[in-house]
Parts: structure tokens; sequence; C-alpha cells
């Protein structure tokens, strides 16, 4: 979203006091309508002044028409403001009829004293009469636009976003990536806003909220992760340990929810979560990072009730621990071909379950692999580390070293053949093979090749 500046027509304020006027009240009752728009005009009527001008007939007095005083504007748009407030917001006629009289609404408000605050109660009207309505869509071209229209730094700025988002949530047929909050955005945003950093943690974790609880679509519990991390990571700037602590654990549950998350770097890695990190989340993060799954079921079997209040689904934490033991076992297997009795043993299941969880993983991102129902094996292409710490250093040098060790087989097979390869030349430049010498087999030489190349090939797959 950027600033934006309303295009008006050239009319005075008069005249665009009496064209909202008269749309505002079109669908009050007639009586009703006559007492409000008398009222108007009886304030108009009293920014009229008596001049006197000289005709050829002599002096004549009229009334004319000033520019009223700002007391008098300030009096007039809060009339206006006052029918929508009460209950008549005005959202009769089509779309671009309404959009354009409340841009019209808007600037008059920023135009008087007290803009912010008449600007709260004609926001809290509009979202009040628009929520689970035909006209919600247009409602939330109104509050953009009363958004763009407010100065960058306006406090009033988030809580417009935040009745937007619940406006937007109130509707089936809308999204809450109408209005995109990206990282770059909100970098922005927050640094205009001139409010407290405490203020901006609340509102984040608010929007967080409502994307948690309230969004439906793909993509917003992802957002809502986003949203409690940049909470966390603007807490930290703060330096507020404390509620960083509460952060980390709120931004973690929102990781924990989301079910192809496994990697925990993004909010861990912001500085000083991990070292907040106390009781139960500690241990479940120290479970997926490290933890055997049979500690692992273990503990969710123990701390159900913990998992419940954070609003976790313990099968779901379930899944996670077990998908993670088997990205653990694919790692550790140096010929890569596992089979069903060894990954139903490692995740504490019936083999004929095993397969389910083997595509789960892949179609997380976990594994890159192949089943093979005749042969009941798993071939492992390249798997996903849970961390890597020494022990992970340390497979990784027995890996290098096993590579090591079939590339120089590759070199020495290379070099005799060159070897053989020389002699031969030189045996044919004396005329032919002398009686009884063996001819070098060029088949066998090739064989041989092949298979000092399928061993680095095997070894690289390791």
């Amino acid at each position: 979203m950027v600033d934006s500046i309303a295009i008006l027509p050239a009319l005075s304020f008069l005249e665009q006091i009496d064209d909202l006027s008269n749309f505002l009240t079109r669908a009050l009752p007639e009586a009703e309508k006559n007492q409000f728009l008398d009222s108007i005009r009886q304030l108009i009527e009293s920014s009229a002044k008596t001049v006197t001008e000289q005709t050829e007939e002599g002096e004549e007095t009229k009334q004319v028409m000033s520019e009223p005083s700002d007391e008098d504007k300030e009096k007039t748009v809060g009339k206006i403001v006052a029918v929508i407030t009460e209950g008549h917001p005005g959202l009769e006629g089509t779309d671009r009829e309404i959009e354009s009289q409340y841009l019209l609404l808007t600037t008059l408000i920023l135009s008087v004293k007290n803009a912010e605050q008449t600007l709260k109660g004609l926001i809290d009207a509009v979202v009040r009469s628009a929520s689970g309505s035909k006209k919600a869509e247009v409602a939330c071209r109104i509050l953009t636009n009363i958004y763009n229209l407010l100065p960058a730094s306006s406090g009033l700025r988030p809580q417009t976003l935040t009745s937007l988002f619940q406006l937007l949530t109130s509707n089936s047929t809308l999204e809450l990536s109408y209005f995109p909050l990206t990282n770059a955005w909100l970098t922005s945003a927050l640094s205009q806003w001139d409010i407290s950093t405490s203020d901006k943690i609340s509102w984040l974790s608010n929007v967080a909220e409502i994307y948690e609880t309230k969004g439906s679509k793909k993509g917003d519990k992802e957002k809502a992760l986003e949203l409690r991390t940049f909470a966390l990571r603007t807490a930290v700037q703060d330096g507020s340990a404390e509620e960083s602590k509460e952060l980390t654990q709120k931004a973690l549950r929102a990781l924990f929810a989301i079910p192809s998350k496994f990697d925990m770097e993004e909010v861990l890695n912001v500085k000083g979560a991990r070292e907040g990190l106390s009781g139960q989340y500690k241990e479940l993060v120290e479970l997926f990072e490290n933890g055997e799954l049979e500690q692992g079921l273990s503990w969710v079997q123990k701390n159900e009730s913990f998992l419940a209040g954070e609003s976790l689904r313990s099968d779901q934490i379930v899944r996670k621990l077990r998908l993670l033991a088997l990205t653990s076992l694919a790692a550790s297997s140096s010929t890569k071909e596992i089979t069903y009795a060894d990954i139903a043993k490692a995740l504490k299941l019936d083999e004929d379950d095993i397969e389910i969880s083997v595509i789960d993983a892949i179609h997380s991102g976990l594994l890159k692999a192949s089943l093979s129902q005749p042969t009941k094996t798993l071939r492992v292409q390249s798997v996903q580390t849970r961390s890597f710490g020494s022990a992970e250093w340390q497979l990784l040098d027995k890996r290098l070293g096993e590579w090591k060790t079939v590339l120089e087989d590759v070199q020495k097979t290379i070099q005799d053949a060159i070897v053989v390869n020389e002699q031969s030349g030189k045996d044919q430049g004396r005329g032919g093979y002398k009686k009884g010498a063996r001819k070098p087999n060029a088949k066998s030489d090739e064989n041989k090749g092949e298979e000092s190349s399928e061993r680095a090939q095997n070894a690289v797959v390791a």
C-alpha cells in the first residue's frame, strides 16, 4: 500500500457537505431525513453574512455565503459522522458511489480538529455495519482509503488495519491476503508509526492471532508465524527479556501447529530466543532437534494437558516426531537402502503403516527417496538432517573418507589402463605380440573402471 492524496471535485466546503448530507440520508425515514437536512442547512446559513452593494438603483443588501469558521466546520462534520455512528452508515447505493462519498467524508474529517478520534468512531461504525454483509468488500476499500489518507506516522494506522482484518474474516468471500503484510512492508510501516514499541508488539501479536484463529486460507498459519517472529525480533531489539521469552513460546507454538514446519531455526535464530527457553517448550525443542522417538512418545503422553492448553494437537506432535525419527534413520544408513522392518522398528509402527509415513516425509520435503514394494525397501537419495552437531560432522568425515578411498581406486584403475594401453602401443610398433604373450583385455579394464565408477556413485549417494 502507498500513501494517497484524494483528488476531489472543485466544490466549496458547503457544497461538499450538501452532497454528503443528501447521500447519507437517502435510507432514512422521510421525517428524520428532513429534520437532519434542516439542521445542516441551519449550520450552513449561520455562515452567511450580510453585505451591502452599490447598484445603479442604489444600495442593495443581500446574503452572501462565506467559508465557515473552523469551529463551524468541525460541528458540521461531527453531525454528519453522528448519522453514521448512530446506525445509518450510508452503505446503500453502488459500490462506486459509496466509496466516493466516504473518500470525500474522510478528507473533510482530516481537515478539522480531533480528526483521528472522529475517524476512529467512523471506522468502528463501518466495520459494525458491514461485517457479514454484501457490502463488506466496499467497506474494506473504505478502510484501505482511510489508512492511505492518514499521515504515515499516524497512530490510527495500525488500528485501522486491525479493523480491516477483522472485517475481512467476517465474510467467506474475502481473504486476509487482500492487504498483504510482507516483511519489507512491515519493517517500513513499523518504523513510521508514531507508537511505542510495546504497542507495535501488541499490534503484531493481535494480527497474528487473527490469522491463527480466523484465517482459513492456505498460507494464513504461515503468515501468523511470520508475524509472531517479527514481534519477537522487535522485542529483542527493545531489550525486553521477559517479553521476548513469552513471544518465543508463542512463535514456537505457531510453528508446531503448521503441519509442514519441522525446522525451528527461523524462531531460534533470533538473538536470545534459544537461551530464553525453559520448561516444557525447552523440552519439546530438544525432542525435535535430537530426541529419541521413544522418549518423545513418552513426553507427549505425560504432557497432553500442556499441549491442549497451548492449542497443540498431540497427534500432530507425534507425527512430526516420527517423521524426524525417519530422517535420522535415513541419514545414518551407510547403504541408503533401509528395509521396511528396520523402519517399522524405528518408527514404532506396523510394517503395513510405514509407507504412509514415508510418503508423508517425502511430501513434507524431508526425504528424496523411492519405495520398493517387492523388496520391501526404501532407497534414499537425500535427506534433511534434524540438526548438524558433532555426530553429523563425524558422519560427514566418515563419508568423505569413503569417497576419497573410492576416488583413489578410480584414479589407480585409470592409471593402470593408461600403462596397459601404452605398453600395447609399443608391442604393436615392434610387429605385434610375442608368442605366448597375453593380449590386453580392454573389456576387462572397461569392466574394472565401471565397477570403480559404481562404487564412487554409491559413496556420493551415501
